[in-house]
């Protein structure tokens, strides 16, 4: 058995420490594990960089924060700017009334959500971004974009999923 794939055989024992971890830094499941994929998958591409022997939880662990720390500063830079959407979407006069009612049923409906599905919406549905550049904004997989999109959509009241 080669070096390389012994050490892909560790990470995989090692993915329920991570998720654990994972879930005390970010508090959200889905999140936990949108962490923790992203976390496998940057240590997959980037086996090469690990020295069999030394301690691969620890390297792991470091990985999985750096991301957490990066997930942050950018969730801030993007709550900033969806903060100055919703200031100006709120002085904007609406067309009619029933639209007026129809996109303040919206609002109230994804200001129910959690904050990381308000963040997908946000992103996709209201500034209009492709999955490719909700990726590189978020620094994630277009996968990974895709199937946060999917499960925010799902949480939304029936009727309400034309968002894409």
């Amino acid at each position: 058995m080669s070096g390389q794939s012994e050490t892909t055989d560790a990470l995989c024992e090692e993915m329920r420490r991570l998720r654990n971890y994972a879930r005390r830094l970010v508090g959200d499941r889905d999140r936990a594990d949108d962490l923790v994929q992203e976390c496998l998958l940057r240590a997959l591409t980037r086996i090469d960089r690990y020295r069999p022997g030394s301690n691969l939880r620890a390297w792991l662990t470091t990985i999985l924060r750096n991301l957490h720390i990066d997930d942050e500063r950018s969730r801030a830079r993007r709550t900033a700017a969806l903060e100055a959407v919703g200031h100006v979407r709120g002085t904007a006069a609406a067309p009619n009334q029933e639209w007026s009612v129809a996109l303040a049923e919206l609002a109230r409906d994804i200001e129910a959500l959690a904050p990381h599905d308000q963040e997908i919406l946000g992103m996709m549905g209201v500034a209009g971004l492709s999955t490719e550049e909700a990726a590189n904004r978020l620094g994630v997989p277009a996968g990974t974009v895709k199937s946060r999109l999917s499960r925010a959509r799902q949480r939304l009241p029936h009727g309400r999923t034309a968002l894409h």
